[in-house]
């Protein structure tokens, strides 16, 4: 079993601990206090990682992204009002080259990991993000954002978007993992 030590764990239901430690077993955290308690719990078989001048904390989590649009971010739309933003916001969404969306979208999904996201809420247009956020190491919600529909159409698109969706896991699979809304 592995026990991580550090100068600082912010458990954050809790006070931070000073010269802390967090027994891990099967990846799931199972004791979490001061580092010579927690090393005496885990036992002589416990293989101990100490790193030093760090503060330990639970994984962020990103509750709201927009996945699809990482394309847009070193090419913000301009706009000298919000109207005049929106409408080339549309325009450009819209015209979105499918291959270096779904890069940008992967890119992103790296970074986030990278800097301590675990799990994501993201706000998409389309399904497409479903599979790529499934498929990576975090978990998270895809809410598929349906904008600008007539009363007449709703049930027809909303159908579609239902077909497009993944079939949702069982309660013995990995849960809590990307699914459509």
């Amino acid at each position: 079993m592995p026990v991580y030590t550090a100068r600082h764990i912010l458990p954050v239901a809790a006070p931070m601990i000073q010269d802390g430690a967090i027994a891990v077993e099967e990846g799931l955290i199972t004791d979490v206090g001061p580092k010579s308690a927690v090393i005496k719990s885990a036992g002589k078989d416990a293989e101990v990682r100490d790193l030093g001048d760090a503060i330990l904390l639970p994984g962020l989590v990103n509750a709201h992204s927009h996945l699809d649009l990482a394309w847009m971010a070193q090419d913000r739309p301009p706009g000298s009002s919000c109207v005049d933003w929106t409408r080339v916001f549309l325009e450009r969404r819209d015209k979105a080259d499918p291959a270096a969306a779904k890069a940008a979208a992967e890119q992103q999904i790296g970074a986030m990991h990278a800097r301590g996201t675990v799990a994501v809420g993201d706000v998409s247009r389309g399904t497409w993000i479903v599979p790529l956020l499934a498929e990576s190491p975090l978990r998270g919600i895809v809410f598929i954002e349906i904008s600008g529909m007539k009363h007449a159409q709703a049930e027809e698109i909303l159908s579609e978007i239902a077909g497009k969706l993944p079939v949702p896991r069982t309660s013995g699979e990995r849960s809590g993992h990307a699914t459509g809304a």
